[in-house]
């Protein structure tokens, strides 16, 4: 059982190509893949609404978005959300407002 604490203590990291302690590392450091982590999930879970969004709501160029949307993934996500569900988005907002008066 004496070993495992020897071998935590004697972890190394490699930065610029020399040997350091992994101690010496500043915390936030190991907070970086997290972050990114985190980020990448949110921008799936954007890329999923958009993909979900075209599949329901759009009637003319379906299979044109979902290829968008495939082939660019999040880029396609963007795309989509700015050229087609905000304009949609508006146009519905407008139309609401005016039934309303």
């Amino acid at each position: 059982m004496m070993f495992l604490p020897q071998i935590a203590q004697a972890a190394t990291c490699t930065i610029n190509d020399k040997e350091v302690p992994c101690s010496e590392i500043p915390g936030w450091v190991w907070s970086i893949p997290i972050v990114f982590g985190i980020l990448g999930m949110a921008a799936f879970v954007f890329w999923i609404m958009m993909l979900i969004d075209a599949i329901n709501n759009e009637k003319e160029n379906k299979t044109v978005w979902v290829i968008v949307l495939v082939f660019l993934s999040f880029l396609g996500a963007v795309i989509y959300y700015f050229a087609a569900k905000m304009p949609r988005k508006k146009s519905i907002n407008t139309t609401t407002s005016s039934v309303g008066q």
